[in-house]
């Protein structure tokens, strides 16, 4: 497993290998796993979230590199199918499309396919 930092030591994403993969897998998978079988109580709830918290707090999301599949397949990783962008130009990427959408009409079409591919509900 490998971590990686910005220029500022920021954290922004880990890299698992194969073998750290499969071990964490098999450390948390059925009986592995601390928690199979057994169910949260109110404080394991409180502590989980308290932690969930911290862990958002100390990691700048925005700078988090994240991978955009232009034609919204998953699965089709060719070069020219994808940006590499922090967060926040994804989020923006999101709301520079949206608005095209809205401007050109489009939304509704958009919307319908949305709702069928993915469903609203």
């Amino acid at each position: 497993m490998k971590t990686i930092h910005n220029k500022k030591g920021q954290f922004i994403k880990v890299i698992w290998n194969k073998a750290d993969k499969k071990k964490h897998s098999e450390r948390m998978s059925g009986k592995n796993n601390y928690f199979y079988g057994k169910h949260h109580t109110k404080a394991d709830k409180k502590i989980m979230s308290k932690i969930k918290k911290i862990l958002w707090k100390s990691i700048d999301r925005l700078n988090v590199i994240c991978k955009h599949h232009l034609d919204l397949n998953k699965k089709n990783n060719k070069k020219y199918n994808i940006l590499i962008l922090t967060n926040s130009k994804h989020s923006k990427f999101h709301r520079q499309s949206y608005r095209f959408l809205v401007e050109y009409g489009l939304i509704k079409k958009y919307i319908k396919w949305f709702d069928k591919k993915y469903g609203l509900k």
